[in-house]
């Protein structure tokens, strides 16, 4: 005789999914990758990246007492950036690292959209991820027949002041229970602290 299992509503295990945000995290990788930016404003985030099968990816620093700093998982001191995705025609946030040296996407992405601007145009870049963690970005100045998705950021802009949408939304925020769930994390901390 079989058992009845009894289900479970997924959306009820990570918060529900009744307000989905309308940002998406902008992957750079060895594919070329075309944005819009349509501001040099982006918030400041401490991440952690974690290669863990359960996580796998970015998650926000809690701060203090933080489960993954007590680990010693490496804080990635991150800009998150908002852009215009013209090929998925979504706005989407890039992982911006602080570092400033020469193949840096910071001082590329600033000196392309500083090149634009001074021009009176704005631009379209073309990012690429290099296998040493550099980065190339080329642009050209949008034509008035490109997709700037204006309406959608238009959107998006005002929901962030309004506080319905948050920038780092596209980042995991797991609380220590959650972290505390991944067998080797909680096995690191166990080791660590003893």
């Amino acid at each position: 005789m079989s058992e009845t299992k009894a289900t479970v509503d997924l959306s009820s295990l990570v918060g529900g999914g009744d307000n989905p945000t309308p940002l998406s995290q902008a992957k750079l990788n060895a594919n070329l990758t075309a944005v819009v930016p349509f501001t040099l404003e982006g918030l400041p985030a401490g991440l952690h990246y974690c290669d863990e099968p359960e996580i796998a990816g970015y998650v926000m620093c809690c701060g203090t007492g933080c489960v993954l700093c007590r680990v010693g998982k490496k804080v990635e001191d991150r800009v998150l950036l908002p852009v215009y995705l013209p090929l998925t025609q979504r706005v989407g946030v890039m992982l911006v690292s602080r570092k400033c040296t020469p193949k840096a996407l910071m001082p590329q992405l600033v000196d392309h959209i500083k090149q634009a601007e001074a021009a009176g145009q704005r631009a379209i870049l073309f990012i690429c991820r290099n296998e040493d963690y550099t980065f190339t970005v080329d642009s050209r100045h949008l034509l008035p027949t490109d997709d700037d998705g204006a309406s959608l950021v238009k959107q998006v802009l005002e929901a962030i002041t309004a506080g319905t949408v948050r920038i780092d939304s596209v980042v995991q925020t797991l609380t220590s229970a959650q972290l505390l769930a991944v067998d080797s994390i909680k096995r690191a901390l166990a080791l660590r602290e003893g």
